[in-house]
């Protein structure tokens, strides 16, 4: 995942502006609604997950 990131990063003034802004919501769960063009409305439950190595987690 570091390649990818890295590489836009070099060649994305906005993908460099909107990562060094570390916008991030934590969520817990509810139920994401939406509209689709062809099926109409439509919704779907979404729960709180954890990243097993977040606690490791560094700022490079």
């Amino acid at each position: 995942m570091r390649e990818p990131i890295g590489e836009l990063s070099t060649v994305s003034t906005d993908f460099r502006t909107h990562r060094a802004a570390h916008d991030v919501r934590v969520h817990h769960g509810g139920v994401k609604r939406f509209h689709h063009p062809d099926s109409g409305r439509r919704s779907s439950p979404t729960s709180r997950w954890t990243c097993p190595s977040a606690s490791t987690r560094h700022t490079p």
